[in-house]
């Protein structure tokens, strides 16, 4: 078992009795130590006592440095026990077998078109979410609504700002956000056969993005398995953190000026890859910048934040509401619900929702396994 197992969390809080949060504390009793002590320390007070500058890019690499340790450390007793893998077909064959999945079951999906508006009416002491509106005006009525969408989208957005509460508000005022990428992606005439699929490049020669130092790229070299590029080439993608400001302000107030920036951040990357990769300059075939401007555009995600709150020590334990007050038939889900993100916690998020839906329908919550 990894330091954190997210299978034995198997309700969420809200409809938990006595019994069950027994139960799960009972479960948890060998991971439950790693929460309190040195272990929620934040990992910068540890890489901050480290001298060597590989190990200490290594501990950074895995997690925020915001984060406390035992995140760090639930990182690598996941991939000791090989929990963790590169997939051949990459993300897409997990996203097709649950579109599989949904549909088998009797699931529509509906893609290309945005939500503009939930639709609510008054009942009793409470609204209640009656179906959603698409942004072309088409409505779809529904018993209930869950929103894996962006947080503040779907709170200020969706809903208008009309269910919210103290703790909300300030939740969105003063917690810290994931901070967000650049990811420069190369399509590279070129086999990289012997080269690691990750990899982490401290910069010599630092160079500048708004106020930021770059001074770090994390590589990913899709090498190990066919399929990710026609034969004899290969995809590399280039990431480093950035601030949302910069871009932002370019994206908005003058366009050409973020394009150039655009231009200008990959041949950076571009120069500083050719010190390690002699001759990729003249290879490359393709170049995509993706900016948290791209990112806020194709998600919503509030400020480009990939992975919503950063998980600070505080954060990262907090357990958050999956449903809002004075509005029923509306659950949320997603990474806005589960400080930290990632795959396995916001796939539980999921499951939660339908618990809720369940347990508010009083019926049992039967899981059905593939």
């Amino acid at each position: 078992m990894g330091l954190l197992e997210w299978s034995l969390i198997d309700k969420p809080e809200e409809i938990m009795g006595f019994r069950d949060k027994l139960r799960q504390s009972w479960r948890l009793r060998h991971s439950l130590r790693y929460f309190g002590g040195v272990y929620v320390r934040p990992l910068s007070e540890l890489t901050g006592k480290i001298q060597h500058p590989l190990v200490k890019a290594l501990f950074e690499s895995l997690v925020p440095p915001e984060a406390p340790l035992w995140l760090a450390m639930s990182v690598l007793s996941t991939f000791s026990l090989g929990q963790m893998a590169l997939l051949p077909q990459g993300s897409v064959s997990i996203v097709g077998r649950l579109a599989e999945y949904f549909e088998t079951d009797g699931g529509v999906l509906r893609m290309g078109c945005g939500a503009a508006e939930v639709i609510t009416t008054h009942h009793g002491s409470v609204d209640r979410a009656m179906g959603i509106v698409l942004e072309n005006g088409e409505r779809i009525h529904a018993d209930y609504v869950i929103s894996a969408a962006d947080g503040y989208s779907t709170l200020w957005g969706l809903l208008g700002g009309r269910y919210l509460d103290s703790i909300i508000t300030t939740r969105y005022r003063e917690w810290r956000l994931v901070p967000p990428l650049v990811m420069v992606s190369l399509g590279v005439a070129r086999r990289f056969t012997n080269e690691p699929p990750l990899n982490t490049i401290m910069l010599r020669r630092p160079f500048f993005v708004g106020d930021d130092t770059v001074d770090t790229l994390y590589l990913r070299i899709f090498n190990y398995a066919r399929g990710f590029a026609p034969p004899g080439k290969t995809v590399i993608q280039v990431s480093f953190r950035t601030s949302w400001d910069h871009w932002i302000r370019l994206a908005e107030g003058d366009r050409p000026a973020y394009d150039t920036e655009k231009d200008r951040v990959a041949r950076e990357v571009i120069r500083r890859l050719e010190l390690h990769y002699p001759s990729i300059a003249r290879q490359l075939e393709l170049v995509d910048v993706a900016t948290p401007f791209t990112t806020w555009r194709y998600t919503h995600n509030l400020q480009g934040a990939y992975r919503g709150w950063l998980p600070t020590p505080e954060v990262i334990v907090s357990a958050i509401p999956r449903s809002l007050p004075g509005l029923s038939h509306l659950f949320l889900a997603g990474h806005w619900v589960v400080p930290g993100g990632g795959i396995p916690a916001c796939l539980l998020s999921g499951r939660h929702a339908v618990q809720l839906v369940c347990h508010h329908q009083g019926l049992p919550f039967r899981l059905r396994r593939p």
